[in-house]
């Protein structure tokens, strides 16, 4: 009596379901390529348009806003003043993506601390200006997880002190500094030397230390709060006025020389026996050419 076994028909995988699932996400951006199209058109027309008007107000701003330009003028030094030394190389984790291969890097600016080794934020560039501030571009946090919150951490030098022309009558003129005008406004600014070691460079793994209780924030700038060996806080209010009063001079200086300027080219285009006076001898010359 013969014996009928039920052999099991294994199923057979449809390949070309498989690839269907595979490029269904592909073949949906065929098929609505044009719909894409216009979306991208249409933001990159947006992107176009905010950041146009951030330009604009961003010039309106600096033109109106004396202090605020001296602030965009010091980030755009400071960025000039970076030091590549002063940053390390980090890979993404992308790269596994490649399997491993260290394509994508990025920088990391050395980390800062203050006098009790706390965490500041990481350096983005350094510069020593005109009076003596050192100004470090800092950040610690980050926007949308890629746009750098920064900062600049103003750290003075100098102990300034600023006082119009009558209130030094009996200080003699060659104790009375730094002079400037504001103005009609005549200023003398006096300054008593702090030091250099309130910054303090590690050159093994060139970390900063900088030699502050913590900062605060005046205007546009952070300050530090310095601590003197007996444990007394430097009131530093009068070198943030000295210092703003000064920057706010400069800028000022510089728009009447270019508004100075401009006036100047418009009186000179605007008369008519100069503007006749410069171009006889081209006009000589054409009659004797012809």
């Amino acid at each position: 009596m013969a014996t009928v076994t039920n052999v099991p028909v294994q199923e057979s995988v449809n390949v070309g379901s498989a690839m269907g699932y595979a490029l269904a996400p592909l073949m949906w951006v065929f098929k609505n390529f044009f719909f894409i199209g216009i979306l991208v058109i249409l933001g990159v027309i947006v992107a176009f348009v905010f950041i146009m008007y951030y330009m604009k107000n961003e010039d309106k701003k600096e033109q109106e806003d004396m202090l605020y330009r001296e602030y965009k003028n010091t980030v755009r030094t400071i960025k000039k003043n970076q030091d590549e030394r002063m940053y390390t190389k980090k890979y993404s984790r992308f790269n596994f993506m490649l399997l491993g291969l260290p394509i994508f890097h990025y920088k990391v600016g050395r980390k800062i601390y203050d006098k009790r080794s706390r965490f500041v934020g990481y350096y983005d560039g350094m510069f020593t200006d005109m009076l003596g501030n050192h100004n470090l571009l800092l950040w610690k946090d980050k926007s949308f997880g890629f746009l750098k919150n920064n900062f600049v951490l103003r750290l003075p030098t100098k102990q300034m002190i600023v006082k119009k022309e009558s209130e030094l009558t009996k200080v003699k003129e060659k104790d009375r500094g730094l002079k400037y005008n504001i103005g009609e406004e005549k200023f003398y600014m006096q300054w008593m030397v702090l030091g250099n070691d309130f910054v303090k460079f590690n050159e093994a793994d060139k970390t900063i230390t900088v030699k502050m209780l913590n900062y605060v924030k005046n205007d546009y700038y952070y300050y530090p709060l310095y601590e003197d060996d007996n444990g007394k806080t430097l009131d530093l209010t009068e070198n943030i006025n000295a210092t703003n009063q000064i920057n706010s001079s400069n800028n000022l200086l510089t728009e009447v020389i270019k508004e100075s300027g401009k006036n100047v080219i418009g009186m000179a285009k605007t008369n008519t026996q100069l503007v006749y006076e410069q171009r006889q001898p081209e006009k000589v010359k054409e009659i004797e050419s012809d």
